[in-house]
């Protein structure tokens, strides 16, 4: 296959395709993140206190 022909989905070829893209995660993303490190400030906060 020729790489001037290649999907830029395709992960069998090296191709610039994703430079193109930006990752902008999705809002559940920070979401999950934001809850996530809750949870362990909570945790440190307990395991501190005993």
């Amino acid at each position: 296959m020729d790489i001037s022909q290649a999907n830029v989905a395709d992960f069998g070829t090296l191709n610039a395709g994703f430079a193109m893209t930006s990752a902008v995660p999705e809002p559940a993303t920070y979401a999950a993140i934001l809850g996530l490190v809750t949870l362990g400030l909570v945790g440190y906060r307990r395991f501190r206190r005993s």
